[in-house]
């Protein structure tokens, strides 16, 4: 839950930062945010058959840890006194969102498949 809350609140404060402090209009902050819903997108697609092969836990850790290095990039595109672009933004969100889609498929997996038949929570 923790890391689905990390997630709403990049999409939330994301854009504000992206308009207020860089300038960008709706359009351009869209836009460089399609790199972070594709990625989820399409790792949430490749994940199922993986699981099948590989323990949910091991790859639950590996889309922790490419989130944290996408958060790391992220990080460190702000700490510079450089200029943040959007292409700069849109290389750290493609990163978060390869881990990211990790995470909430292989959750959202994990949980349904603690439901017992009768609907109880094992």
């Amino acid at each position: 839950m923790t890391l689905n809350l990390a997630l709403m609140g990049t999409i939330f404060i994301l854009p504000v930062y992206m308009q207020q402090v860089l300038h960008y209009t709706a359009i351009q902050t869209g836009i460089y945010l399609i790199p972070l819903s594709f990625s989820i997108l399409f790792i949430s697609f490749v994940t199922g058959p993986i699981s099948q092969k590989i323990n949910n836990k091991y790859l639950l850790l590996f889309g922790i840890f490419i989130a944290a290095i996408g958060v790391f990039v992220l990080q460190n595109r702000f700490s510079g006194p450089e200029i943040v672009t959007g292409s700069d933004l849109a290389i750290g969100l493609l990163i978060y969102g390869v881990g990211m889609g990790f995470v909430l498929a292989l959750l959202g997996n994990m949980l349904i498949s603690a439901v017992a038949i009768d609907g109880y929570l094992i």
